[in-house]
């Protein structure tokens, strides 16, 4: 019910609050959305790193001094089913994909941007550009049989 001194202005005031309130996304239901969409990879493979060329340099900085940095990085994940090595360079990620099979690679950045690209018969694959921010690569087989994802990458 309405107060009898309500004016129209009042009214659909009320009403746009009303309204404004019924658009907006409870918190709690899109912290619940963010959990499910976490999820949708579930069932992939989990690689775990086994090297970064990274970690080597920096255990060869307490034995002996380089003369040079190296210019690239090279980066192994394996899980049961696939292995995926990667080389960062500043213009492209390359990747080769092991056993070598046709394959598709999506690589998505923390943002949620997705780059998707072809693995060849052999196992080689190239991103480009270089992910800037954290990202991680999903691999799934071309029978889509095996899907392996890598940790968040922050290179």
């Amino acid at each position: 019910m309405m107060p009898d001194d309500w004016t129209d202005e009042d009214l659909l005031r009320e009403l746009h609050a009303a309204l404004r309130t019924e658009q907006e996304v409870p918190d709690a239901l899109v912290d619940a959305g963010k959990g499910v969409w976490a999820w949708r990879s579930v069932d992939a493979e989990l690689a775990a790193l086994t090297y970064d060329s990274a970690l080597e340099a920096m255990a060869e900085q307490f034995v002996a001094t380089r003369s040079e940095a190296a210019t690239l990085r090279s980066l192994t994940y394996a899980s049961q089913t696939l292995t995926i090595e990667l080389e960062v360079t500043h213009a492209a990620l390359l990747g080769q994909v092991q056993p070598a099979q046709a394959a598709k690679v999506e690589v998505v950045v923390r943002d949620g941007a997705v780059t998707r690209v072809d693995v060849d018969d052999v196992g080689w694959f190239t991103v480009r550009p270089t992910p800037r921010s954290p990202f991680r690569i999903a691999c799934t087989t071309r029978d889509g049989s095996i899907k392996v994802v890598t940790p968040w990458i922050d290179l």
